[in-house]
């Protein structure tokens, strides 16, 4: 099994250029899945959000149905789950935070709980958890029959460290070339990481296509270069 790993902040292709590359790896006949740092993440947002499992990330990240985090947000979700995890709970400055955050959109208050719930709650308390999450999973892939793994989310230097040193994995950085005032703490980070990757590509919101149109040709050389792979890439694909 090989590793690639997409780093970036987010809106700048990563998740696209992932999914893109998938679907022509699994036509090609190579074996591949994507991976998310997020996707445990995600799926506790969900369920303290009161979200259906059929409910998609993207269909999320649009939706414009109001939320209010008051009356709407299952906070002992998150609770348990640090606790579950051997975490300590929430803490009373954590709970003001939440229930001050008002009412908004759906998609909003999906955004912004990822990045709460994520660095500011789970990685203030263990700056190591998504990534040994992450590390066990790689690792059961290594006893499937998994070509290439593409994670599409990588932002902190703990997880580049993962993929490229730990895992020898190819790495790709997407910058963003927009204005970058007001981010959050991982998007700032993640474009700091991006810039240490084996390549680099600069977004903006005018050229995104064209960005992820070349992630994916520098991902095809990657596997080019996979001599466990390559030949069944090259006579399928």
């Amino acid at each position: 099994m090989r590793l690639i790993g997409i780093f970036g902040p987010s809106r700048v292709g990563k998740s696209t250029a992932a999914r893109e590359f998938l679907e022509e790896l699994s036509d090609s006949g190579c074996r591949a899945v994507v991976e998310s740092f997020a996707a445990p993440l995600k799926d506790v947002v969900k369920r303290a959000m009161r979200v259906p499992g059929s409910k998609g990330d993207e269909g999320l990240k649009k939706s414009g149905d109001k939320f209010d985090f008051a009356r709407d947000l299952e906070i002992n979700v998150l609770d348990s789950f640090l606790l579950k995890n051997g975490l300590p709970g929430l803490s009373n400055r954590d709970l003001a935070k939440l229930l001050q955050a008002g009412v908004t959109t759906a998609s909003s208050a999906y955004r912004w709980l990822m990045q709460f719930f994520g660095t500011d709650v789970v990685r203030q308390r263990d700056p190591a958890f998504w990534v040994r999450l992450m590390d066990s999973r790689l690792v059961k892939h290594l006893d499937s029959d998994v070509d290439i793994v593409v994670i599409d989310d990588g932002r902190f230097i703990n997880e580049f460290e993962l993929v490229s040193r730990v895992w020898r994995g190819y790495t790709v950085g997407i910058v963003s070339g927009d204005a970058f005032r007001g981010a959050h703490e991982s998007d700032i980070t993640a474009q700091t990481v991006a810039e240490m990757c084996d390549a680099v590509f600069v977004s903006r919101r005018e050229t995104i296509g064209k960005v992820v149109d070349s992630v994916k040709e520098w991902m095809r050389r990657c596997v080019r270069d996979m001599p466990e792979v390559r030949g069944r890439y090259q006579s399928n694909g």
